[in-house]
């Protein structure tokens, strides 16, 4: 009976030795195969800019091809979806925002996924500050002004975005709350119809993207009061933040990162992460993020990254219940 207990010990040893070791080469050496990027946009939006600037670079650090895959639709919950079921081995991941956070669930029902429960977050790769544009005829050259203006007529102005639930359309919701004002919302279906409805006079304001609106200023077109992060942005030189124009704390940002599903080892989010962090540092990296008016801004940790998406998505969500919006 000793024998037989000491060699069915020892077989059970073995096995666990073997699995174990099996599992540390896997890990060690991944990335073994190429690795699906799914974006939750359409080619040449924002997004997908983002993830083929960064992937890159990114596929030469990690030693594998990184194939970005558009999944449009659904305001990135298809794509968000196929991620959040997909095995947790680091081959199928995600560009995620706060949106897949809460604010997605306030618009739409039955969201196949939880984004604090069915994500691995590995780290944000960019941000980028809306822009508060007024067309050329509004009577206001600086937040102070457009504030005083808004507020001696209600309901009289009103600021375009690229449609319901979307971080343009709540920046405004976020203004008219921290400053007791009433500018109404006007959803466009894109950024270049919104731009042309603030040429044309149809809206007088809009908290658009840089690449949107940002040419139409340089050209005279539009004028450019402030930016919505929280100071100054190196990708929108000599434009101040409407924080630093008097709306202490006002902070609203347009930002993506990289998640897998659920259950990512940690060493494969380490592996991610440290390619993440030597591609966002790239000079060509930079300098191309920031002709799209868009930072690299790597996270410190993946944690802190979890407790930025999770902050975001909370203030926004509060924001979008608060709109009583609902998506188009």
């Amino acid at each position: 009976m000793k024998l037989r207990s000491r060699a069915a010990f020892l077989l059970i040893s073995f096995a666990t030795f073997a699995t174990f070791s099996g599992t540390a080469i896997a890990q060690g050496t991944y990335p073994e195969k190429p690795i699906r990027l799914v974006v939750g946009y359409p080619p040449a939006g924002g997004a997908d800019s983002v993830a083929r600037v960064v992937v890159e670079v990114m596929t030469r650090i990690i030693g594998q091809p990184i194939l970005v895959d558009n999944k449009p639709g659904a305001t990135t919950t298809i794509a968000a979806e196929i991620v959040a079921r997909s095995a947790p081995d680091g081959y199928t991941l995600f560009i995620a925002q706060p949106f897949n956070y809460g604010i997605d669930k306030v618009f739409m029902k039955n969201v196949g996924y939880d984004g604090a429960r069915d994500f691995t977050p590995v780290t944000q790769w960019v941000s980028a500050p809306l822009v508060l544009v007024v067309n050329n005829a509004f009577e206001a050259t600086n937040v102070a002004q457009l504030i005083e203006r808004v507020r001696k007529f209600p309901g009289k102005y009103f600021y375009g975005s690229v449609g319901n639930g979307g971080v343009t359309h709540l920046a405004g919701v976020y203004f008219n709350d921290v400053n007791k004002t009433n500018i109404v919302h006007v959803p466009y279906k894109g950024g270049a119809q919104g731009a042309q409805g603030l040429i044309a006079g149809d809206v007088q304001l809009a908290f658009a993207s840089g690449p949107t609106v940002m040419p139409l200023v340089n050209a005279g077109r539009l004028r450019a009061l402030a930016v919505t992060s929280e100071k100054q942005s190196s990708v929108v030189p000599g434009v101040p933040s409407v924080a630093e124009s008097g709306v202490k704390g006002f902070e609203i940002v347009v930002s993506f990162g990289l998640v897998g599903p659920a259950g990512l080892q940690p060493q494969i989010v380490k592996k991610l992460f440290d390619a993440s962090q030597r591609s966002l540092a790239e000079t060509s990296v930079i300098d191309k993020l920031a002709k799209l008016a868009i930072e690299a801004a790597p996270s410190p940790s993946p944690e802190h990254y979890r407790a930025y998406l999770m902050r975001q998505g909370e203030k926004q969500a509060a924001l979008a219940r608060q709109s009583g919006a609902t998506l188009d």
